[in-house]
């Protein structure tokens, strides 16, 4: 059987030859491991003209943890022609996270409206969504085959040492894998081999490649219940994390009827015993608040899960003929709800470097060198924040300026609560992302901006609560065109300002301009409504929330004469 680019085959092994000969036996890449990592890269592959084997060692559908999904997603899936199929799927639309317990403040939000380019993310049945992904790639001329998995790696033996300091010079030629009920290895040579195949990663444990993250070695468990009362609005769709002495739950719906209820530990060790079914219920049910959210009626409806989910990164994350994708070369903690994010982010990363390989545009060395960067570079980012997620004594603003000192590495200036939406949001060094791009799925989702000057909703900025007002201009003038944050917050001596009032220090930040303020149409703009808040700032020691509520209709008047040019996107506040 003849298998071209653009031919949808079945992934089933009495479907095809008996044995991949010439010239069916060479391939661009093979694929190992039909997740969500190995489906976006295959995909991108595909699309791009190249011959692409994929192999999945289980059936779609299977369960996986991770289903809870971060707004960086979105534009990978739009890359790889599969943006319209997830939204169509039926998924519940996520709108952030809501943190109960975590350090000194006892709950705070994150929206992902924040992060300014996407309002929600979803929450998935992995079962669903990666055979969805699976299939896609299929879709897209991918040869994909499940329930077949890679028996061996075909090292180039030239090298007489199989030390794995030497064996990480080798080249790796192919694979040799098997179905499922058939006794008959075959034998599969390729470009490029992609391992994402996950924790039992085969070319991570051939190179002894993997190291385990001090301090983040734990285990989850969990199931799906029905009955759930789920968060109040305005945080239906929110995900919550919930951190309690010895453990930390999350709960989330993943359909219209069911939700995830998980919790994750400490890992003792292979001597400790794992929590029985009646144990995780029990544990459930001890915590009054997660009862809050969960509900006397609430029915657990699945079997508990359980997976060891110790943090660990690969030391090397490409080789001659061969790299590695998603938690084959790392894997971090499910707080950050980062897994399926940095999986596809590294897919993708990875299928255009190669991409620029195949097409003679660029070195097989300076791809490589490329991907181990940017890879490992991500993958710091996200670990930094992760870890003031587990110092318990630090307040929600630590972990936002914790995300600050990362973005000013890449020398954005932002307001450190934003500086955290986007980078938990996945929308930091992610290679799918653009402004057009941005633009362009803006106005095919009809987004509509909120009433401006308008709370979300009553209780999230209440009289006491308000930290900062931020207010969000489009500046679309010639060559000047970017998005800049004019800031309130309370007067810190300290602190850099473009002004400072009795009260407040008035500042402006961009990341498409280094100094707002030198634009000169920008400049007059912010200068002047600088010069109307300190006229304004009348009140010593006057609460933010008190001059928030005093001047908004004042505000309001002053937008309305906005230079042309200058549009108000939102007004948000924290």
């Amino acid at each position: 059987m003849e298998v071209r680019h653009g031919t949808l085959v079945l992934g089933y092994l009495s479907q095809i030859p008996m044995t991949l000969r010439t010239p069916q036996d060479r391939f661009d890449v093979v694929v190992m491991g039909g997740g969500p990592a190995g489906s976006t890269a295959a995909a991108t592959l595909a699309r791009a003209g190249h011959r692409v084997l994929m192999l999945e060692a289980a059936q779609h559908p299977r369960v996986h943890v991770g289903e809870s999904l971060q707004p960086g997603v979105i534009p990978i899936l739009a890359a790889i022609g599969a943006y319209e199929k997830i939204a169509a799927a039926g998924f519940p639309s996520k709108s952030g996270s809501t943190h109960w317990n975590w350090g000194r403040t006892d709950s705070w939000d994150l929206w992902f409206a924040d992060s300014e380019i996407y309002d929600t993310a979803w929450f998935v049945e992995r079962s669903r969504f990666d055979q969805l992904l699976f299939e896609h790639a299929r879709e897209c001329g991918v040869l994909c085959i499940d329930q077949a998995r890679a028996v061996d790696l075909l090292w180039d033996e030239r090298e007489s040492s199989s030390s794995p300091s030497i064996e990480q010079t080798k080249r790796l030629l192919g694979i040799r894998w098997q179905q499922r009920g058939d006794e008959q290895l075959q034998t599969v040579h390729a470009r490029f081999v992609l391992d994402a195949c996950g924790l039992r990663s085969p070319i991570s444990r051939s190179l002894d490649l993997r190291d385990t993250l001090p301090g983040l070695r734990h285990q989850a468990y969990y199931a799906h219940f029905r009955g759930a009362l789920g968060l109040p609005e305005p945080r239906r769709d929110q995900a919550l994390f919930l951190a309690e002495d010895r453990h930390w739950f999350w709960l989330f719906p993943v359909t219209s009827e069911r939700v995830s209820v998980g919790v994750v530990m400490l890992d003792g060790g292979d001597d400790v015993r794992r929590l029985s079914s009646s144990q995780f219920d029990e544990l459930i049910a001890g915590s009054a608040r997660l009862q809050t959210v969960l509900g006397e009626s609430a029915e657990r409806v699945t079997s508990v899960h359980h997976q060891r989910d110790w943090s660990y990164r690969s030391r090397q994350v490409a080789g001659p003929g061969w790299f590695l994708l998603g938690d084959a070369a790392g894997f971090i903690d499910p707080v950050l709800a980062q897994g399926v994010l940095l999986a596809m982010n590294s897919a993708y990363l990875c299928a255009r470097k190669i991409c620029s390989v195949l097409g003679g545009t660029q070195s097989e060395d300076s791809a490589r060198s490329d991907y181990q960067r940017e890879y490992q570079k991500t993958f710091d980012d996200l670990l930094s924040v992760l870890r003031f997620f587990y110092r318990w004594n630090l307040s929600s603003d630590d972990y936002f300026w914790a995300s600050k000192r990362v973005l000013l590495e890449e020398g954005a200036r932002l307001e450190p609560k934003k500086s955290f939406a986007i980078l938990t949001s996945g929308l930091i060094r992610n290679l799918a992302l653009s402004d057009r791009q941005a633009r362009k799925w803006r106005r095919a989702e009809g987004r509509a901006t909120a009433p401006l000057l308008e709370a979300r909703d009553e209780d999230e900025v209440s009289v006491d609560s308000l930290d900062f007002v931020c207010l969000h201009f489009r500046c679309d003038v010639e060559e000047n065109k970017g998005s800049v944050y004019f800031l309130i917050e309370p007067r810190n001596a300290t602190e850099a300002a473009m002004m400072r009032t009795k009260n407040w220090n008035v500042s402006s930040m961009s990341r498409e301009f280094r100094d707002p303020s030198s634009v000169p149409l920008l400049k007059r703009t912010l200068f002047a409504l600088a010069t109307q808040i300190r006229q304004w700032d009348v009140h010593e020691g006057e609460s933010l929330a008190t001059f928030w509520g005093r001047t908004r209709p004042s505000f309001a008047r002053l937008f309305q004469k906005t230079p042309a040019g200058i549009t108000l996107v939102r007004v948000f506040g924290e």
